[in-house]
């Protein structure tokens, strides 16, 4: 199949987000399985475990199909992708486009034992129509997992970002991955209660894309490597050892 060219190019970014979050301080986290604090290896979940909204109603879900495979220099999306997606991914004004996975550590019931789940697969887009370059990407903090955000991006693709901390900068090059290791104490109460989250996030910065394709979903299902990303080396900047017991970093 032929290559498609996009309007504009777009900075293409990939998350995987790996999460554990818990209620309780103190002996209770022995309780935890040695995996609940920043398991850093290869996935062991077997399968995904998430809600699908389907017309009024929420559909559990323990698959999901791929719809967009990261190449050097080409993005490979389904053929069956939503159309509503496909334009928003397409159109010129969009500057972003994000490929969002992890896992996560979960028990149904109280007398089970834990399991790792893969969460939803995800695809954002970020857009912006207006002349002020320094709003550019201003949005991506509302749109990325835990408000990761880019302050400015380069001609090179390189992206500045001060995640997860605002006193910090960090330049994340065209092919680097970064992996952030953080940690954050539960906090408030009723509809404002935040339970406690040890969270390690990789982030891939793959550069600007200019090239398409689409293919069936058997073709695309094909094309997934088996080494994911973030097992193939990354900067590694660990917060949990910081002073910000509410904040993540």
């Amino acid at each position: 199949m032929e290559n498609r060219q996009f309007s504009s190019p777009k900075l293409v970014l990939e998350f995987f987000v790996r999460e554990f979050y818990f209620v309780g301080k103190g002996t209770l986290r022995t309780q935890f399985p040695k995996d609940a604090f920043f398991y850093q290896g290869r996935s062991k979940a077997l399968e995904y475990r998430y809600l699908e909204r389907v017309h009024k109603k929420y559909v559990k879900r323990t698959q999901c199909e791929p719809e967009l495979i990261i190449k050097p220099d080409l993005l490979l999306l389904s053929s069956e992708l939503n159309a509503e997606l496909l334009a928003k991914i397409t159109k010129s004004q969009t500057n972003t486009i994000m490929k969002i996975s992890g896992d996560y550590l979960y028990k149904e019931k109280e007398e089970e034992q834990y399991r790792w789940y893969f969460q939803q697969d995800e695809i954002k887009t970020n857009s912006y129509s207006g002349e002020n370059s320094q709003l550019k990407y201003e949005n991506i903090r509302s749109l990325a997992p835990h408000h990761f955000n880019i302050e400015a991006v380069n001609d090179e693709g390189a992206l500045i970002t001060n995640f997860p901390r605002k006193s910090l900068s960090l330049t994340l090059n065209k092919g680097e991955t970064a992996c952030f290791i953080c940690r954050r104490e539960e906090y408030g109460a009723d509809y404002s209660y935040q339970p406690a989250l040890n969270l390690v996030m990789w982030v891939k910065n793959h550069g600007f894309y200019s090239d398409y394709q689409q293919l069936k979903p058997a073709k695309l299902v094909q094309e997934q490597v088996m080494e994911p990303f973030y097992m193939k080396g990354a900067r590694e900047f660990d917060f949990r050892n910081s002073k910000l017991r509410f904040e993540l970093g």
